[in-house]
């Protein structure tokens, strides 16, 4: 949470929130890890509406759901960010893990 209340990134992981109607990424000086990328690419191709905009920490109780994903998990449910409370929707876990699931693994 920066001076302006808006949230950004953990130290090894992405924030993602579902906001009712699309899924959204904080606007702010982030590294776009390659979990984030990669769903970002899987909801392109199935046309889920995502888009990246300012997130404040005061939207938590309107959202309906929050997830930290990085590499090792792709959609960890928060539930909670400081002293507020994040909904959680096991709908929206397990839409985001169909999306982890759609990704086809490259071969190296």
């Amino acid at each position: 949470v920066d001076r302006k209340g808006n949230l950004s990134e953990g130290s090894t992981w992405n924030l993602c929130v579902h906001d009712g109607t699309s899924w959204v990424w904080p606007e702010a000086t982030v590294l776009n890890g390659v979990t984030q990328q990669l769903i970002q690419q899987a909801m392109a191709e199935a046309a889920i509406p995502f888009t990246t905009r300012p997130v404040s920490s005061i939207e938590t109780p309107t959202w309906t759901a929050a997830f930290a994903m990085n590499a090792t998990s792709p959609h960890r449910p928060v539930s909670a960010i400081d002293d507020q409370a994040v909904p959680t929707d096991p709908a929206r876990t397990e839409e985001l893990a169909r999306i982890w699931d759609s990704v086809v693994p490259e071969t190296l």
